[in-house]
């Protein structure tokens, strides 16, 4: 079965031909055009940034000698020489596990303690006052918010390598973590407690301690501090 193709007049083709042309090059054009503004902005980001190719293809070979050095132990022997030592090096990785998990537990047992100091103002239920609530619910975002190297780098700046730094950078991470699940907690607490004590003249601080933790004080046993 035959199919007949009708064939447009010259002068019509002709037309067609070029709105195609024209928007063929309308196309590159823009394509052009976004490959410029690309390398601009990206000139100015590594000139921004203090890019340098010197020293790029200076240093380039310390890139490639990481590949070298991995494959040799602290003596500077090849790890097949040992390779129990390279592969477990118990007596060094036994003392840095140790001291990586005191590391976590110290920094999450203050961090929890702050976080407990703080929720009963963060909450709305419990505040003494609104610009108080703002204030406390502010800094535990901004704990929570920055990523915990960040808060590393900083205090290895301030006290140097070592256990601190981590302690400290995990303290203000889990504080800012619990103190919103600690608020949260707070904030489903069951209010008609807490108007029984104010009813009988009690402190703010004692209401917390006599009407509001009994409460929720199986609900922080519960939480865990978020990874940094």
């Amino acid at each position: 079965m035959t199919t007949a193709v009708s064939i447009l007049p010259a002068q019509q083709l002709a037309v067609l031909n070029d709105a195609y042309r024209k928007a063929v090059a309308r196309k590159r054009l823009k394509a052009a055009l976004a490959v410029a503004v690309f390398l601009a902005v990206m000139v100015v980001a590594a000139v921004g940034a203090e890019v340098n190719l010197r020293t790029l293809f200076t240093y380039f070979g310390n890139f490639i000698s990481y590949f070298d050095r991995i494959l040799k132990l602290d003596d500077g022997t090849r790890v097949w020489t040992n390779f129990g030592e390279w592969f477990w090096g118990w007596q060094k990785w036994l003392k840095m596990l140790g001291e990586t998990i005191l590391i976590s537990y110290v920094g999450t047992l203050i961090g929890a303690v702050f976080a407990f100091a703080l929720n009963f103002f963060a909450a709305e239920n419990t505040s003494p006052s609104p610009w108080l609530r703002f204030t406390v619910r502010r800094l535990l975002e901004f704990a929570r918010t920055v990523p915990g190297i960040v808060f590393a780098l900083i205090f290895v700046i301030a006290f140097g390598l070592g256990p601190m730094a981590g302690v400290l950078a995990i303290a203000i991470h889990s504080t800012g973590a619990l103190g919103k699940q600690f608020a949260e907690i707070v904030e489903n607490a069951d209010m008609k407690p807490v108007e029984g004590v104010c009813a009988t003249g009690a402190s703010w601080l004692s209401c917390m301690r006599f009407a509001v933790l009994p409460q929720v004080v199986a609900g922080y046993a519960s939480l865990r501090a978020t990874p940094c």
